[in-house]
């Protein structure tokens, strides 16, 4: 992490193919292996909970590689893109669940989490950016 953290690119092509293969792994295996720790710990009433696990899961690996980003981020001394950053993911959760809690029920809870991963890995990497090119012109 120091390497990555200290480096000027939070791009390098190992370290995203490392991250995207442990992703990738992580969503498979759960995937995998949810619905017979489900089956095995609880009664058939619980089922719906496979589903919605797999959703939450996917929302949270999004924030995993979201938060990878933000590291770099937070290396460079960036605390007003974090600020904001959690602010507008933090709005936008609450907005999709209070939006979609009517037609969607408990459901709502799953979309919101997966939308705020999604926009917090797309502000983090854009913060990335902006960090990358404002170095790179300076030099």
């Amino acid at each position: 992490f120091r390497k990555f953290a200290k480096g000027n690119n939070c791009f390098d092509r190992s370290v995203i193919l490392s991250l995207a293969f442990v992703s990738v792994v992580s969503v498979l295996f759960f995937n995998l292996v949810i619905a017979s720790v489900v089956s095995l710990l609880f009664a058939d009433s619980y089922s719906e909970v496979v589903e919605i696990s797999r959703i939450i899961a996917l929302g949270y690996i999004l924030y995993g590689v979201g938060d990878f980003f933000n590291k770099f981020v937070a290396s460079r001394g960036a605390g007003a893109s974090l600020r904001n950053t959690s602010m507008i993911v933090g709005v936008s959760v609450l907005a999709m669940f209070f939006l979609t809690i009517k037609w969607h029920g408990v459901y709502s809870v799953c979309y919101a989490i997966l939308s705020g991963g999604f926009i917090f890995s797309l502000l983090s990497v854009y913060n990335c950016f902006v960090i990358v090119k404002k170095e790179n012109d300076i030099k």
